[in-house]
């Protein structure tokens, strides 16, 4: 079954920074008419198909949204002031960037801005209409396809939040749900906040995977054709034998994955203790800037692999 290349395109291109994912979140729904939504403001968003109980769920696609970029800050030296989020300000200054509320809800109209970087290391923001902290800003780069290769901001972590998309899509599983968690990149408040919505709400899940994007030096043993399985992220165990055994079954039914050593991590951790857990990447040429590549065959991969454990576990 062919991807729709569009739909990821739409994803990538949407700003949604720290806890103002109002556009992304906006497109999920759309994408995902037949769920009903849960939003755990400052959290992020439960998925649950359309007349499921919540204690129902059994299995549990977890990815995040947001992205890197910042705050408006107050006015400084012909600009505003930045609140950085992810990266150096050499990494944002001098690229296209726009700016957008906090409680924005769709693909309203942005407002275009660049930044400067300043001798200190900070970045002063200059656009028209900008406001001090009820404004956001982020890369805009327009997604591109050329080959096997696709290119964008903001494709870690939409890559995967795709792929969770597609394989729920493909599955139709009555009894799984989607978490699609806010802030990843600058707070672990929002992931512990939809863990603990887990906890009260969700006492029967069995299986957690949480999917993400690392750089390709963050990952060891894999190419950025390779969906993957990470036993462990940083010094922090994956629940490594559940996942080994889950590993060797899914070759034996002929499912492309590999293992991957992962050097950086995830919001795994956070929801590990509350059932068995997986991490599944798929990893990014470049991390944190404005434009990164990826591959298709990756997506791919990924998306059949998450197909696949949906259908096994």
């Amino acid at each position: 079954m062919a991807l729709d290349w569009d739909e990821l395109k739409l994803l990538s291109e949407l700003p949604s920074v720290a806890t103002a994912c109002g556009p992304v979140g906006a497109c999920l729904r759309r994408l995902l008419p037949g769920y009903e939504w849960t939003e755990i403001v400052d959290g992020g968003l439960v998925a649950l198909p359309q007349g499921q109980r919540v204690e129902a769920a059994r299995l549990l696609f977890v990815t995040h949204v947001d992205e890197i970029g910042g705050f408006v800050l107050f006015p400084e030296e012909g600009g505003f002031g930045t609140r950085l989020i992810g990266n150096r300000a050499d990494a944002f200054a001098d690229t296209p960037l726009q700016a957008f509320r906090y409680d924005a809800t769709g693909a309203e109209p942005t407002i275009p801005c660049r930044g400067r970087a300043t001798e200190d290391g900070r970045l002063v923001l200059e656009g028209d209409g900008l406001e001090p902290l009820t404004m956001l800003w982020t890369f805009q780069e327009p997604f591109r396809i050329k080959g096997d290769v696709i290119s964008g901001k903001a494709l870690d972590p939409r890559v995967t939040v795709y792929c969770a998309v597609e394989a729920a899509r493909r599955l139709s599983r009555p009894d799984l749900a989607l978490l699609f968690c806010y802030s990843e990149e600058c707070s672990w408040i929002a992931a512990a906040k939809l863990a603990e919505y887990v906890r009260r709400r969700m006492p029967n899940v069995e299986t957690i995977v949480n999917a993400d994007v690392p750089g390709l030096n963050n990952i060891a043993g894999v190419t950025l054709e390779d969906a993957v399985i990470r036993p462990f992220e940083r010094a922090v165990l994956i629940d490594p034998c559940f996942s080994l055994r889950l590993y060797e079954q899914l070759h034996t039914r002929g499912v492309e994955v590999k293992l991957g050593v992962a050097a950086s991590g995830s919001q795994t951790s956070h929801f590990a203790p509350l059932a068995r857990t997986l991490s599944v990447a798929v990893a990014s040429r470049g991390v944190h800037l404005a434009r990164v590549e990826m591959s298709r065959t990756g997506v791919e991969r990924c998306v059949r692999l998450l197909t696949a454990i949906g259908e096994m576990v």
